[in-house]
């Protein structure tokens, strides 16, 4: 305890050395925290953007305006007994691998 009071009485401060030292870690510590941010930001905004564009081709699929790829198929599907039934679906999609199943009828 005695040593701690002499401790805060010496009238000696910092050095410029110190001081100096204690800048270049707070100046280093807020470059990384702007990079960080900035870096955050461009990624919500792609991420943004790949999500309006995946709501886009899905609304265009549902309108049926894609027009990129669109078949008639069949969903064949076998009984316990081995009766075929077939079911006509429609099938519509982009290039992007977004796929639309509906049946038709």
């Amino acid at each position: 305890m005695n040593r701690l009071i002499k401790r805060l009485a010496k009238r000696r401060g910092e050095t410029l050395a110190e001081t100096l030292a204690a800048l270049l870690i707070i100046a280093l510590a807020l470059t990384m925290l702007a990079s960080m941010l900035t870096t955050s930001q461009n990624i919500a905004s792609r991420s943004d953007q790949a999500l309006r564009a995946l709501y886009e081709q899905t609304n265009r699929l549902e309108e049926g305006t894609a027009g990129l790829l669109s078949a008639n198929e069949g969903l064949y599907l076998t009984g316990a007994q081995g009766q075929v039934v077939r079911i006509p679906v429609q099938v519509r999609g982009l290039q992007q691998g977004i796929w639309m199943y509906e049946t038709v009828g």
